[in-house]
């Protein structure tokens, strides 16, 4: 009798842009497993998110998922790994041009230069980072607006501009 464990190997934690729908599909091997391997053979490697074979074609929502992967040999025995795939929300430059809203240089080395064809209908502007930590939070808009983010801190910021209506968002790039 086989008491021997299957092996299965995970891909390492992924971290992805959301589309215009908000949520992230995987496709085609993406998300499946590195490797797996048995003494015997392998009877079926299943996820806990679409209990399939394969995440292609999976849609993920924003945030953080974890997907598990359980290998199963023809004994029955079983081995598992994990992996964790983050979806960030989506955030698009096209509104704010079509709002007459002005971001650059985009990626920056730490100055960007902000500008608004209508400031007094801007009532905040506030930058966070991809924890949703705030950043900066700005009330007091002017037609150009020169920031300064925070020195030896790179990453992805995202920027909220709210006006009485809605909230715009984009992803900035510092490096």
């Amino acid at each position: 009798m086989d008491t021997v464990k299957p092996s299965i190997t995970c891909v390492g934690d992924m971290t992805v842009n959301a589309d215009e729908s908000n949520s992230y599909t995987m496709s085609g091997t993406e998300g499946d497993p590195a490797s797996s391997d048995d003494n015997c053979s392998i009877k079926n490697i299943i996820n806990d998110y679409n209990n399939e074979a394969s995440l292609d074609g999976a849609s993920f929502p924003v945030g953080t998922t974890t997907v598990t992967w359980t290998a199963t040999d023809t004994s029955d025995n079983t081995s598992s790994c994990s992996f964790d795939i983050t979806v960030n929300e989506y955030v698009g430059i096209n509104n704010f041009a079509e709002k007459g809203i002005s971001v650059y240089p985009n990626p920056t080395k730490g100055q960007i230069n902000l500008e608004f064809d209508k400031p007094d209908e801007i009532k905040l502007v506030q930058i966070t980072d991809l924890t949703g930590t705030t950043i900066m939070k700005i009330s007091k808009i002017q037609r150009r607006m020169i920031l300064n983010l925070p020195v030896g801190k790179s990453g992805i910021f995202i920027i909220h501009v709210q006006t009485d209506n809605e909230t715009l968002k984009t992803r900035l790039i510092k490096y």
